[in-house]
């Protein structure tokens, strides 16, 4: 019995120690990310804009409006623009808000893309 005992330890012990030297390891290697090619910002062309300074020594008589908004504004000089000129200050104010919301997309792109983690490749090694 105790030659049996002998041998099935003996076995059992060269079967653990078998297993332990395969020589498999796993090394994990860092992949460095490509950079990132965003298309490029609009370039904004903006609308011309004419105003108008209007004081109260050189204002046109046109009715009551100016001496009214001379009033109200508490001022010696009002700044004007035609109706062309507030349709193209409009415009402007679309086209640059169009930009900064392109400018803020890119700026979350940047952020996310080299603030995230780099992959890692888990090839093993033989």
């Amino acid at each position: 019995m105790d030659v049996k005992k002998i041998l099935l330890a003996v076995a059992f012990g060269t079967l653990v120690a078998g297993c332990q030297t395969t020589g498999t390891t796993t090394a994990i290697q860092q992949i460095e990310k490509p950079p990132l090619n965003l298309p490029p910002v609009d370039q904004v062309k903006m609308s011309e804009l004419n105003w108008y300074v209007i004081t109260k020594n050189s204002k046109p008589n046109e009715g009551g409006h100016i001496d009214q908004a001379f009033r109200k504004a508490n001022s010696s000089s009002l700044y004007a623009l035609s109706a062309k000129g507030y349709e193209n200050l409009s415009v402007n104010n679309a086209k640059m808000v169009a930009t900064i919301k392109q400018l803020q997309s890119q700026v979350r792109s940047l952020k996310e893309y080299y603030e995230s983690k780099p992959a890692a490749d888990n090839s093993k090694k033989q």
